[in-house]
C-alpha cells in the first residue's frame, strides 16, 4: 500500500500512481460549475477579439461577461458548501504546500493532489480575480480608470488561461492522466479515502438550473435598441458599451477644445 497523508482536501501520494485507481473527487456541482464559466468566458474573449467594436456582435461579449461573473458568484458559494476538494480550506492547505510541491516537479512520480494542485489553485484565483475586475471595469467604462484597466486585465486573464490550458497539457503528458476528462466523468487517480461519497446530482442539477435561468433572463432582458441589459434578481440595469448621447457630448467637448485652441493662437497672433 502506498504511504499517503491528508489535509485540508489535498493529498501527498508518496508512490507510482499507477498504483491507484480512479476515485470520485469532483461532485457534478463543480462539473457544472466549470462547463457553464469555460463556454461563457470563451465567448466573451472570442466575440471581443473578433467582433469589431462597433459591431452588432460586439454587445454581446459583455452579456457573456455578465454571465461568467454570474458563474463565478456560484463557485464563491462552493467554496463554503462543495466537497472537500472544492472548498476553501483546500486551497489554503495547497498554497501552504506549494514550495514542497515546486522542489518536487522534477522528480514525482504522480501528481501529489486528489484535487488541485497548489499551482492550479493559484491559477484558479488569478482567473478569478481578474474576471471580476475585467466585469467591474466593463460595466463602468465611463470612469477613466476602467478605460486604462479593462484591455489589461483582458489580456492579462488571457495570459492565465493560456496558462491554465499549458497546465492540462503538461500534467497529461507528464503523469499520463487526462485532467480535462476528470472534468467530465469526476474521477482522478487517488487512494480510497479521498474519493467523496457522493456525486451530489441534486447540487449539480440546481448549480445548471440557476445558471441557466440567469442566462435565460439575461438575454430576455437585453435591449439592443437602447444597449441596455437588465440583471436578473437585482433589478439593476447595465449599460453595454458608450450610449449615443455620451458619445455626442466627446465630440462636443472636443469642439470646444479645439475651439478654445483656436481662440488662443488667435489671441497671440493679435498680441
Amino acid at each position: 500500500m502506498p504511504k499517503v497523508f491528508s489535509k485540508g482536501g489535498s493529498v501527498k501520494i508518496q508512490s507510482m500512481n499507477s498504483s491507484l485507481k480512479k476515485v470520485l473527487v469532483w461532485d457534478w456541482s463543480i462539473r457544472v460549475f466549470h462547463w457553464l464559466f469555460a463556454v461563457s468566458v470563451t465567448l466573451a474573449l472570442g466575440i471581443a477579439m473578433l467582433a469589431g467594436e462597433h459591431s452588432p456582435l460586439f454587445r454581446w461579449h459583455m452579456i457573456f461577461g455578465l454571465i461568467a461573473a454570474f458563474m463565478l458568484v456560484l463557485r464563491v458559494v462552493l467554496l463554503v458548501i462543495g466537497t472537500k476538494h472544492v472548498r476553501l480550506q483546500s486551497f489554503v492547505h495547497a498554497v501552504r504546500q506549494l514550495p514542497c510541491y515546486i522542489r518536487g516537479l522534477s522528480n514525482r512520480d504522480d501528481s501529489g493532489f486528489a484535487g488541485h494542485n497548489p499551482l492550479a489553485w493559484i491559477v484558479y484565483f488569478g482567473m478569478f480575480t481578474l474576471l471580476g475586475g475585467v466585469v467591474a471595469s466593463g460595466v463602468n467604462m465611463r470612469s477613466e480608470w476602467a478605460e486604462e484597466g479593462h484591455s489589461l486585465m483582458a489580456w492579462l486573464l488571457l495570459v492565465t488561461i493560456a496558462a491554465h490550458m499549458v497546465g492540462l497539457v503538461m500534467h497529461t503528458i507528464r503523469y499520463r492522466e487526462s485532467i480535462a476528462l476528470s472534468m467530465m466523468t469526476g474521477r482522478k487517480k487517488a487512494p480510497d479515502d479521498e474519493g467523496i461519497g457522493s456525486s451530489r446530482i441534486a447540487l449539480g442539477v440546481i448549480v445548471l438550473t440557476i445558471g441557466l435561468l440567469f442566462a435565460a433572463q439575461l438575454i430576455v432582458g437585453y435591449d439592443p435598441a437602447a444597449g441596455r441589459v437588465r440583471i436578473p434578481w437585482i433589478n439593476a440595469v447595465v449599460q453595454l458599451g458608450e450610449t449615443d448621447d455620451h458619445e455626442e457630448s466627446e465630440k462636443h467637448e472636443e469642439s470646444r477644445h479645439r475651439e478654445r485652441d483656436h481662440e488662443g493662437h488667435r489671441s497671440q497672433h493679435h498680441d
